[in-house]
């Protein structure tokens, strides 16, 4: 069935030729007055016509992600912006508050002193240099006296073995002491070892009983940094800003509660030097709860308040001129990216701007009427910078109607499209003949080969020339005189 394509337009053909009845006299009954065309060569446009919208190249929000009150605004509505700028910034103390203690339960976090044992070999160091000269000085005066005797002996044989008895004395006092020496510092050396060997293990174990908290403390830290780094408002793409509204009340701060997370995450810190993991004076969601119910909405402004994910500023990029086309699905199958477009919008004027199809959606979505639409994007190029054309005047969200060409067929027997007929369900046409020296209508089955709104191609028992009737031909049938006026 081809009546779906009704709203689709047809280029008259080179051949046609308009005929009007003329009317019966008046002593019998009239014979129906028709007007012909006829059938030839042409070209047959095939359209698709569907509402659109204009829209804008890429549109994104800029919401922040914490609330908090606009300290400064970078730009003003209208302005053009380019990735990246600063468009506004926002103050909170309770982000504040939560980095300024995030930062120091992480730094706190790190100074976590390294314990060291003491293994007293310096002690047993010094008890043993304490005996050796002990034992030194009660031997040595014993030495030297024997030493002293013995050289006052006038026997030259006992004096010698007197001191050598001496000598040895004092070679064994050496060897004691030397002995004493070295059992003492073995016995430090293995304190020393041993403590330093314990030290290493309670580090260890300290280390890894607080590697948790540090990390905790150091992500407390990093999360805060990031909500502080979002109190700044930057233009995502490149485009045109238009101001969205502050808060509403009940909202301003309201999204600050999650900085209660953060709290209970230094809050889980208990092990950390001088209670320092106590998170309990941390803002929560509660306190800041409490205090957004008191923040109006309104304009953005310096001074306002803004609620988490609640659209400051609309970045639009006007760089290209486009409009949405809602396309029924009937007629989506026709439709192809590369097909030219007429876009007629209408708050700018009658005169259509040429456009081209860049895409239609895989995938349709309900419409109003209870079928299914399927969004088509036409570009009409470039937005230039010529202000007083008519391009600079579209803004995203006007009204248009858009006309897509489908196909073009060149054809030998092309009709004006009111030709065609529905006969108990058949497509026909009326042919005009001559039989028997009257002028009579032929109904000629047909098939359409292009359709369009103002003409048809068929296919069928016709010859090029053959005049159809286009008008007039209500309660007309298959062998019924006519009237034309050639």
């Amino acid at each position: 069935m081809l009546t779906s394509r009704q709203s689709r337009r047809l280029l008259l053909p080179a051949a046609g030729l308009a005929l009007v009845v003329l009317v019966a006299g008046c002593d019998r009954d009239p014979t129906p007055a028709v007007q012909t065309d006829t059938l030839g060569e042409g070209e047959v446009t095939e359209t698709v016509n569907a509402s659109a919208e204009v829209t804008a190249k890429a549109r994104q929000d800029v919401s922040a992600s914490v609330g908090g009150v606009i300290t400064s605004l970078e730009v003003e509505e209208g302005d053009t912006v380019e990735e990246g700028d600063t468009l506004a910034r926002l103050d909170s103390e309770q982000v504040d508050e939560a980095l300024e203690q995030a930062e120091a339960a992480a730094a706190a976090a790190e100074q976590i002193d390294q314990v060291a044992i003491d293994g007293s070999g310096g002690e047993t160091r010094r008890a043993v240099e304490q005996a050796a000269a002990e034992v030194r000085a009660d031997a040595q005066p014993t030495i030297d006296e024997a030493r002293a005797e013995a050289n006052e002996l006038d026997d030259e044989d006992q004096r010698e073995a007197a001191l050598a008895a001496a000598d040895a004395l004092e070679s064994s006092l050496e060897t004691t002491v030397s002995t004493l020496t070295g059992f003492g510092e073995a016995i430090a050396a293995a304190q020393d070892n041993t403590a330093q060997s314990l030290s290493e293990t309670l580090n260890t174990l300290l280390q890894q009983a607080t590697a948790a908290e540090r990390a905790q403390a150091q992500a407390a830290a990093q999360a805060a940094a990031e909500q502080e780094d979002e109190l700044v408002l930057t233009a995502p793409i490149d485009g045109t800003v238009q101001f969205g509204r502050s808060g509403a009340a009940g909202d301003g701060l309201a999204g600050l509660g999650d900085l209660g997370g953060l709290a209970d995450g230094l809050g889980g810190l208990g092990g950390l030097p001088g209670g320092l993991g106590d998170g309990a004076d941390l803002p929560g969601a509660g306190d800041l709860g409490g205090q957004a119910e008191e923040l109006p909405g309104g304009t953005v402004t310096v001074g306002a308040p803004v609620s988490p994910g609640q659209p400051v500023f609309t970045i639009y990029d006007l760089s290209e001129s486009l409009v949405t086309a809602s396309v029924d699905e009937i007629d989506a199958p026709e439709v192809a990216a590369g097909q030219s477009a007429e876009v007629t919008v209408d708050a700018v004027g009658d005169e259509p701007f040429e456009g081209t199809v860049e895409h239609i959606d895989l995938e349709g979505s309900p419409s109003g009427a209870g079928g299914v639409d399927f969004d088509t994007r036409i570009s009409l190029g470039a937005a230039g910078d010529d202000e007083d054309s008519p391009a600079a005047a579209l803004r995203p969200g006007m009204t248009a109607q858009v006309q897509i060409t489908t196909a073009e067929v060149t054809a030998d027997l092309v009709v004006d499209s009111r030709a065609l007929v529905n006969r108990d369900g058949e497509q026909v046409v009326l042919r005009v003949a001559e039989v028997d020296d009257e002028t009579v209508a032929q109904t000629v089955p047909v098939e359409v080969e292009a359709q369009g709104l103002e003409q048809i191609a068929v296919s069928g028992d016709l010859d090029a020339g053959d005049e159809l009737i286009v008008a007039g031909y209500e309660g007309v049938d298959d062998g019924d005189e006519v009237e034309l006026q050639r």
